[in-house]
């Protein structure tokens, strides 16, 4: 599974900033996989398994936020809530 790496550019930085990059990367690590974000529907798009989240940036009343209930590892069992 993909995961969010942190590499020797972030020494370039001052300190503070590079430990809430380094914090910011454990908390989301976990979650790759699981959430995701983007334009259109994830029907038959998005592969996951169930509890996965899709938050829609161009969704309206109702069609904003997806949860898969079904279909794991498949593209199909988003439901529009």
């Amino acid at each position: 599974m993909p995961r969010i790496h942190v590499d020797g550019r972030l020494d370039e930085l001052p300190v503070e900033p590079q430990r809430v990059v380094r914090e910011m990367a454990d908390e989301l690590n976990p979650l790759i996989g699981y959430v995701f974000v983007g334009a259109g529907t994830p029907l038959n798009v998005i592969v996951a398994n169930r509890g996965a989240l899709f938050l829609r940036t161009d969704g309206g009343a109702g069609t904003s936020l997806y949860v898969k209930e079904s279909g794991d590892g498949l593209a199909t069992g988003w439901v529009a809530k």
